[in-house]
């Protein structure tokens, strides 16, 4: 009898213990809710061209083509923005990826001739044949801004901060925009970019110019942060960029996300002060 009431009593706790166990699926390795001592979301804007940045981005393996071929290849989808609720056409896809006035036809069409037809058809006389499209491709490596949303998160059960990255969105620079404007071409679930994408991907490398037998993929160069982010957004009650608050003043947006970052690290140091 006793062995029946301690039994009933395992699986009580552990069925209430369960409930308690609360998890982000879009997370590489989640932290349980009940778990997070403090979080706040962060986005951060990397220009790949910058020195540190510059090994995530070399000749025939930038990050950008790595996704971009993998998005073609069908191995993994695009969102329509970094809350990665909702996926993105295909078709809508390329289409950001179309340098402006070069997706239409000479007659007719909608600009997605290389398409495989879905049926082959005889071609003869009587047949008009379809006209070639202008369309043309933005190059990745032109394609040199990635947004990034991580969530920061201190975390009770390991006591130490844990960076959760779960978004990668790549941006048009303004240069390569008629209006001069930077817009994001699509976002990416980080996590199914590491299971998917990343790993075990020859491509997928970050290049180590100071010992080439020492490249590491891309999904532990991000898990060692060798990348240098600015903060450009933190999550507030306005949803707020840094740019919107602070207007024309681009040096005090700058100086607002240097001491955001400043201000988590001494969060994070003086936790261990008692």
């Amino acid at each position: 009898m006793k062995n029946l009431v301690f039994l009933l009593l395992c699986l009580f706790s552990v069925q209430v213990f369960g409930q308690h166990e609360e998890y982000n699926p879009n997370s590489l390795r989640p932290v349980n809710k009940y778990d997070q001592f403090m979080k706040r979301t962060i986005w951060y804007r990397l220009n790949l061209k910058e020195k540190q940045n510059r090994p995530f981005f070399s000749p025939n393996s930038e990050i950008t083509k790595v996704i971009i071929s993998a998005v073609k290849a069908g191995i993994v989808r695009p969102f329509e923005n970094d809350s990665l609720k909702e996926r993105m056409d295909y078709d809508k896809f390329l289409k950001n990826l179309t340098v402006y006035g070069t997706d239409t036809e000479e007659e007719g069409g909608d600009g997605y001739s290389f398409l495989e037809p879905e049926g082959e058809a005889e071609i003869n006389s009587d047949t008009p044949t379809e006209k070639p499209s202008n369309r043309i491709e933005h190059f990745p490596k032109d394609l040199s801004i990635l947004e990034i949303r991580e969530d920061l998160i201190f975390s009770k059960r390991e006591s130490r901060m844990v960076h959760d990255i779960q978004a990668v969105t790549i941006v048009m620079p303004a240069n390569l925009h008629p209006a001069k404007l930077e817009i994001p071409l699509a976002s990416f679930s980080f996590k199914e970019l590491v299971e998917q994408v990343f790993r075990n991907n020859p491509d997928a490398i970050w290049y180590n110019e100071e010992n080439p037998a020492e490249h590491r993929n891309l999904a532990d160069a991000f898990d060692l942060r060798l990348f240098k982010g600015h903060i450009i957004k933190f999550a507030n009650l306005d949803d707020e960029s840094l740019a919107d608050r602070y207007g024309n003043d681009h040096k005090g947006a700058v100086n607002a996300g240097l001491q955001f970052e400043y201000l988590m690290q001494d969060f994070e140091n003086d936790l261990w002060e008692y």
